[in-house]
């Protein structure tokens, strides 16, 4: 790192450029975070209405729900595997890229139009998650 001169950039971090870090990175990879962390945030609010006020489930469901969706989170070094191993048509990446994007649309289709029950929505969440955690690794590798 270089020196930076004295009130240039943020004085408390090691950053080269100090505060201006994130101009070098390229629109499209900081969208894409943003994009993930938008998708990943805003339905919470939502999914605390449906499980508090339509399906009325108690505090240790909803814990169990949350503790569940997130599952296939761990196992993304498997679905790297998967892309790896298995190509389709010749390709590691791009099918698995619209195949888990589909599965995560067609997921969130379903949970708006027929999920009335705990049991169905843990199902297609729990599916809906399978598809994002797998769509996550193939586009960000994180």
């Amino acid at each position: 790192l270089q020196a930076m001169p004295a009130g240039s950039g943020c004085s408390g971090c090691n950053l080269p450029g100090g505060a201006e870090w994130w101009r070098d990175m390229p629109t499209t990879v900081l969208m894409a975070y943003f994009l993930i962390s938008w998708a990943e945030s805003f339905p919470l609010l939502a999914y605390t209405s449906l499980l508090n006020d339509e399906l009325h489930l108690s505090l240790s469901t909803i814990t169990t729900f949350y503790s569940v969706s997130y599952l296939p989170y761990m196992w993304k070094p498997v679905f790297g595997w998967i892309s790896d191993t298995f190509p389709i048509l010749g390709y590691r990446r791009i099918p698995y890229i619209m195949l888990a994007a589909c599965g995560s649309a067609l997921s969130n289709l379903v949970l708006a139009v027929f999920v009335t029950s705990a049991q169905g929505l843990f199902i297609v969440v729990f599916c809906r998650t399978i598809f994002d955690a797998f769509l996550q690794l193939i586009v960000g590798g994180f």
